[in-house]
């Protein structure tokens, strides 16, 4: 990851290099600190930026379901690949990938919320500090003005609720899930890509004037294409439930403030993306060296089978030899005695407490009957 500093001190972060300065010289990495860079822009803007940042959601100071579910669905796939990398047949194909997936998923989400707890004040503050040193103090009255009213209540939840259809289209285009057979008519899949529009991932990739995303990127044409037709009937019901409050969404976007917004928004985000991909990275990292055995026994030892032919030729006689080795798979190992332990315990208790709305008290007792489980096999705690 590049740290680089533009024209205006400001500094950003990005997994491409650093765009050169005036004469062609690259960017240094000794402009004003980051806090330094917070004293030289107005403090009341500063706020503002924040304020807007927070509206949004883009770059909040305290990780939220959002960026957890992502950060997990991020971190999964590699994770799981890793317990048998050589394997080519191994992939979200496979029958058994998605269970292993899910168990997977189950320890990460443990964990992810104390992991980037640390990192998210910081990334916050970078984000801030680089929306607000290319904002227009004046558009970002304009678009508070908005998103405080009646009509930006409505904006807001609408983009709460395409935001996690887009990002659950995402996921399952990863997974290499089949859209459905059945295509909607023009005017409906139009409808439904007018509404995708509007998503503030779109308008920054669309208006915000840096390098396009891939297209795997929640902005991207690809993954706004697939959730038209993936996730049709959910983007109806939004369609319909705002269908009066539409062509005021549309102003708004379309408004030379927001506009504006989005081309100051659109570098700052990339920095809070790229920091973010670090810290995911960090956080898989750590979990893979707490976690391997554990997700190995879930996996089991891979079964093939190998064959080689050897053709030996003495004198008149041809000998043929097949030969064919097969690694089986082992269980009842410790870890694999754990967990199964662990499942049905856990299910037994999850059976017993349906009523309960105590989830911290229910967290605590699944975390103990893991590792009552893992010292009956004597293994350490998790």
């Amino acid at each position: 990851m590049y740290q680089c500093v533009d024209s205006a001190g400001a500094h950003t972060y990005s997994d491409r290099p650093c765009a050169p300065s005036e004469g062609d010289k690259p960017a240094q990495n000794h402009g004003a600190s980051p806090a330094e860079a917070d004293q030289q822009v107005n403090t009341a803007k500063v706020k503002k930026a924040v304020h807007v940042l927070d509206i949004l959601r883009i770059a909040p100071s305290e990780p939220e379901t959002f960026v957890l579910q992502r950060t997990v669905d991020e971190a999964a796939p590699d994770l799981v690949k890793a317990l048998d990398p050589e394997n080519g047949a191994w992939t979200p194909a496979n029958g058994r990938w998605h269970s292993v997936s899910e168990f997977v998923k189950a320890d990460l989400r443990r964990d992810v919320q104390t992991a980037l707890r640390v990192s998210a004040a910081d990334m916050s503050r970078t984000t801030a500090s680089q929306f607000a040193s290319r904002a227009d103090e004046s558009d970002l009255d304009v678009v508070l003005k908005f998103l405080s009213s009646t009509d930006g209540a409505h904006y807001l939840a609408m983009q709460s609720e395409v935001r996690h259809i887009v990002y659950d289209a995402l996921a399952s285009l990863l997974a290499q899930e089949a859209v459905p057979e059945e295509m909607p008519n023009e005017a409906t899949l139009r409808r439904r890509q007018e509404l995708l529009s509007l998503t503030l991932d779109y308008r920054i990739a669309k208006d915000g004037g840096g390098p396009p995303p891939s297209d795997l990127g929640l902005g991207s044409a690809a993954v706004m294409d697939y959730s038209a037709r993936h996730d049709g009937p959910a983007l109806d019901a939004i369609v319909y439930e705002y269908e009066l409050e539409l062509p005021k969404f549309h102003a708004f976007i379309e408004s030379p403030a927001a506009k504006k917004l989005f081309r100051a928004l659109e570098p700052a985000v990339r920095t809070y993306l790229a920091l973010e991909s670090t810290a995911t990275t960090d956080f898989a990292e750590l979990e893979l060296d707490k976690y391997f055995l554990r997700w190995r026994a879930v996996y089991g030892s891979p079964v093939r089978s190998t064959a080689r032919t050897s053709v030996i030729v003495r004198g008149r006689t041809i000998m043929i030899s097949h030969i064919t080795q097969t690694t089986v798979n082992t269980s009842g190992s410790p870890e694999g005695m754990a967990i199964a332990c662990e499942q049905r315990e856990s299910s037994l208790y999850q059976s017993t407490h349906r009523a309960s709305m105590d989830y911290n008290a229910q967290a605590a007792a699944l975390k103990a009957i893991q590792n009552r489980c893992r010292t009956e096999q004597r293994l350490p705690p998790l």
